[in-house]
């Protein structure tokens, strides 16, 4: 099977997908009033901007998951979170868009997967995995805490819930687009010679 390396479109979705939600958490820091045409439009719109980045995430996280295009365990450490963050984010733009004000449901599937989001990124660190197994293991932390964070404000509306979910997906895509800078510019030199 040939190599197939798209980390980096991983690493930069996640990143619009993480814009896309602190966005949201924003939106979301005050209850959404049905009454409110213009808020309600904006918030259709912002599940538009998760469906869209949703699809090519979850492609790329199954892809690698079921197919193993990378050596070894690191299918499983990127596969199954990017597919993750690409059923929260589809699970999230769904309910946006056609039940903005009835969240709640999501809040317990987004809290588990990001939980476990933690543990892959304790895996990275622990077996050393990766170039940069501390970097890594960050990303999925906060990538976590934030999701955590996220899933409280789908329960719960408010300021203080909303303020930590933006923080925490804020520092998240930062520490991935530190990552993702290095790869672009690292990954095709890396390649430049392979063929399959």
């Amino acid at each position: 099977m040939p190599f197939i390396d798209y980390l980096t479109a991983m690493m930069t979705l996640s990143i619009a997908v993480d814009l896309a939600a602190i966005y949201m958490a924003y939106r979301l820091s005050n209850p959404i009033q049905r009454e409110d045409s213009a808020g309600m439009e904006e918030i259709k719109s912002i599940g538009l901007t998760l469906l869209a980045l949703s699809l090519p995430t979850l492609i790329y996280g199954l892809s690698m998951s079921i197919t193993w295009p990378l050596p070894g365990g690191y299918n499983l450490l990127f596969g199954d979170p990017f597919a993750y963050l690409g059923v929260v984010a589809l699970m999230g733009g769904l309910l946006l868009y056609f039940s903005p004000t009835k969240l709640k449901a999501a809040s317990l599937p987004v809290g588990f997967l990001s939980l476990i989001t933690i543990v892959y990124g304790a895996s990275i660190l622990t077996h050393g995995l990766t170039s940069e197994p501390t970097l890594a293991f960050a990303f999925y932390l906060f990538e976590g805490l934030g999701g955590i964070s996220m899933a409280l404000l789908l329960f719960k509306q408010n300021k203080a819930i909303a303020y930590a979910t933006m923080a925490l997906l804020a520092i998240a895509a930062i520490i991935i687009l530190i990552v993702d800078g290095g790869a672009i510019f690292q990954h095709p030199a890396l390649f430049a010679k392979y063929a399959p």
